[in-house]
């Protein structure tokens, strides 16, 4: 399985001409990998939903990875503590023809499974295509080495580190049910699906792929 890393820049105000990179850049060259599973996780992306052309300019960037291409878009809700996911978290609610190839990910406190981490967004308007997972995970100081005695270890919390569980997963099923043509996830026998995985910087509504 291929493993595609893009990075993801986004601020809170984006515009139609911002949905460009993913239309004509980005998810073009997806699909022409083979990619179906698409991990995002750049929770933080808003735009003035009122407006009907952004809307529609994001919806059409992403119809042909989802609709005509049978992939699975799975985002990360973001971490404002809000009651709905980030706008393009959510895009399905804006544009309904997406929800059957899109998931979001919100954040499960792991010390209390059964609660929403305190610095995620809620499934919300979302909650048709939302699905829960733990968003802690514990690392080693960076500059730890084999050497190194006593490490020290890190708690990094995020939607973004529980999203790419959900992606994991679905590119798991996706696998499985590969060798069943009849009934595969997307309506046509699919081979194991590449990822790709995605991470956000809150400075920039603009992507760059490396």
């Amino acid at each position: 399985m291929a493993l595609l890393t893009a990075l993801a820049f986004a601020v809170s105000a984006c515009t139609a001409a911002d949905a460009d990179f993913f239309g004509q850049t980005l998810n073009p060259a997806l699909i022409a990998a083979g990619v179906q599973v698409m991990n995002n996780s750049w929770g933080g992306i808003y735009w003035d939903t009122t407006d009907t052309s952004i809307n529609q300019a994001f919806a059409n960037a992403y119809q042909p990875f989802v609709v005509q291409h049978g992939g699975l878009v799975v985002f990360a809700a973001g971490n404002d503590s809000k009651s709905d996911p980030s706008a393009i978290a959510a895009l399905p609610s804006l544009a309904p023809e997406l929800e059957k190839g899109w998931l979001v990910t919100v954040a499960v406190n792991s010390n209390h499974p059964d609660q929403l981490a305190s610095y995620s967004n809620a499934c919300g308007k979302a909650m048709d295509y939302c699905l829960a997972a733990p968003g802690d995970v514990i690392v080693l100081d960076k500059d730890t080495l084999a050497s190194t005695a006593s490490p020290s270890y890190w708690q990094v919390s995020g939607t973004s580190l529980a999203a790419p569980q959900v992606s994991g997963a679905a590119a798991v099923v996706w696998q499985a049910r590969s060798h069943t043509p009849a009934t595969t996830w997307c309506g046509r026998p699919c081979s194991a699906p590449p990822m790709i995985s995605a991470r956000r910087d809150p400075t920039r509504c603009s992507v760059m792929a490396n």
